[in-house]
């Protein structure tokens, strides 16, 4: 039978390419505000100590482990992105 009628659940367990962390272009500045950047740390923290753990008491779960990769990915990104940040102060927003 022709894959194309197959459900995705019959290719088996193959974990999705991984998208690479930096969504930027090579070469191109990633700016963030003081408060952008801390926003980044506190999802980064959430999601280690509180949304990471319950999937990691399901190994044999499929969708725990779909969704643990995904987190994984998200927790990745969110690690290197403040890392390779110019931290700018925010502008000055005066109402005339």
């Amino acid at each position: 039978m022709s894959k194309a009628f197959t459900k995705g659940d019959d290719l088996g367990d193959a974990p999705p390419p991984p998208r690479p962390v930096a969504l930027l272009p090579p070469g191109t500045r990633n700016y963030l505000t003081l408060r952008g950047a801390q926003q980044l740390r506190t999802e980064l923290t959430r999601l280690v100590e509180v949304e990471r753990a319950p999937l990691l008491t399901k190994p044999g779960d499929a969708d725990a482990k779909h969704a643990l990769q995904a987190l994984d990915q998200r927790i990745k990104y969110l690690w290197e992105s403040p890392r390779t940040a110019e931290i700018l102060a925010a502008p000055n927003r005066r109402m005339r």
